[in-house]
């Protein structure tokens, strides 16, 4: 399977918020039952795809990515006093989970066919969490992290 959706900021965004806190993440990532700027969505015109069966891990080279992102969000973050964001396999699994199912249903949204959102998906994953959001992000797997944060 090709992953157009290759770097997604889903998983940086949602990294943080796993075990129980963020460190001041809502200014930055939003939380709550509503993400601005996400339309409610349409109920669709036929059945969507299946989702894609779990348990499919990042690899090697979509790890190192993911923790460069995080390295240069935390940097940013500094420059503005603003607590590191932490890594957490467990929320990192439930965004990539996320990636590949826009990948394979073919649709690019925070709330999936389903009309699940990323609370949904840490709640039904059993991953604790006191706020939540997500940022997600659109790019062929040649985009660096750098580009990411550019965009």
């Amino acid at each position: 399977m090709t992953h157009r959706l290759g770097l997604l900021l889903a998983l940086l965004a949602l990294l943080a918020l796993g075990a129980c806190g963020g460190g001041g993440v809502d200014d930055l990532l939003g939380s709550g039952p509503d993400l601005p700027g996400d339309p409610t969505p349409e109920p669709p015109t036929e059945p969507p795809a299946e989702p894609p069966p779990n348990g499919t891990s990042m690899s090697d080279g979509e790890l190192a990515k993911a923790l460069e992102v995080l390295d240069r969000v935390n940097a940013e973050r500094a420059l503005v006093g603003e607590a590191a964001i932490v890594w957490d396999d467990d929320v990192a699994e439930v965004a990539y989970q996320h990636s590949l199912d826009m990948d394979v249903r073919d649709y690019f949204s925070h709330t999936n066919p389903d009309g699940a959102l990323p609370w949904d998906r840490l709640t039904a994953a059993g991953v604790p969490y006191s706020s939540a959001g997500e940022n997600i992000y659109w790019a062929s797997w040649s985009a660096t992290a750098e580009q990411a944060m550019d965009a």
